[in-house]
This record gives structure tokens, C-alpha cells and sequence, in this order.
């Protein structure tokens, strides 16, 4: 059984406008637009297409740099919609890369596209033994899969919007 969490994570600089700044909210009013969908009955807007990352991490992956560009482009394309996993990997020495790769790639976006609302639907209770995919069933180890796609995502928890319903 695979269960999804959706975490949802939002960035606020904090910075008073500048110059700069001003000439960055305008390059990304400018970024292009996906058609938005809403997540669930009363969930987030996301873009209609999203990125699922798996490719980016299991055997024949590309490179961190080709990876972190794909991301990137998918971002300046209007994608705010990325599917990622713990077991987006190799093996269970590498469980959580695509996470890590993910969380990586947003921190070094620079591009005109705002970030600032960035769903990630992510799964959890499977295990990569010698590189084979293997669900498991106990809830704790659920929790803790959630809680390991928590601190590589670097997200403070499941559910920091009150509005937003997760299943």
C-alpha cells in the first residue's frame, strides 16, 4: 500500500523592497503560466501538469547539475506541481535522494517563475532492498517515512496551511 502526503511549501524572503527586488517581482509576474487545477475539494491551486522526479533518481539518472536544470526548467515552464519519494532511488543506502535533490533545486532557483507556493505530493512505507521496490505495511514505519521526507524536504510539517485538507 502506498500512501501520499501532500506537504506544501511556502517562502517569504522577509527582504524590504528594493530596487532589485522590485525588478525581480517584475520578472516574475512576466514568468509563464500553466493552466492551474485545484488540488482536492479545497486544496491549493497547482499547475495543471506537474513533474514527477522519479527519473531523476533511480538507475540511469542524469548527473545533480542535469537534474537540478530539469527541475529548473519545469519551474521557469510554470510547473508548481512535483512528485517525488523516499524510495525515488538506487537502493536503501540512497533513500530520500530525490527529496534532497528536489529540496536542492528550489533552493538554487533563480529564475522567474514564484516559488513562493510549491506543492510536493510524496509517498511513503516503501523500501528499495538491493535496489528492488518493497511496500511495507506497519504504520510506524509510515510515520517515520513521513518524518525523514520532512527533514529532506527541510519542511516544518505536513500541514502549515489550517486551510488546507490532507487525506
Amino acid at each position: 500500500m502506498r500512501t501520499s502526503t501532500l506537504l506544501r511549501r511556502c517562502l517569504s524572503t522577509g527582504a524590504s523592497p528594493t530596487a532589485a527586488a522590485q525588478a525581480a517581482a517584475a520578472k516574475k509576474a512576466a514568468a509563464p503560466r500553466l493552466p492551474q487545477r485545484r488540488l482536492g475539494k479545497n486544496g491549493p491551486l497547482v499547475s495543471a501538469v506537474g513533474l514527477g522526479c522519479m527519473s531523476l533518481s533511480i538507475d540511469g539518472r542524469p548527473g545533480v547539475e542535469e537534474a537540478v536544470g530539469v527541475i529548473h526548467a519545469a519551474l521557469d515552464a510554470g510547473v508548481s506541481l512535483f512528485d517525488t519519494a523516499d524510495v525515488y532511488c538506487t537502493s536503501q543506502d540512497d533513500i530520500g535522494h530525490n527529496e534532497r535533490l528536489l529540496r536542492a533545486a528550489l533552493d538554487s532557483y533563480s529564475g522567474a517563475a514564484d516559488t513562493s507556493c510549491v506543492v510536493i505530493a510524496t509517498k511513503g512505507i516503501m523500501a528499495r532492498p538491493d535496489g528492488a521496490w518493497e511496500a511495507g505495511s506497519d504504520p510506524d514505519e509510515l510515520f517515520a517515512a513521513c518524518d525523514r521526507s520532512l527533514e529532506a524536504l527541510r519542511h516544518p510539517g505536513p500541514n502549515p496551511n489550517p486551510n488546507l485538507v490532507l487525506p
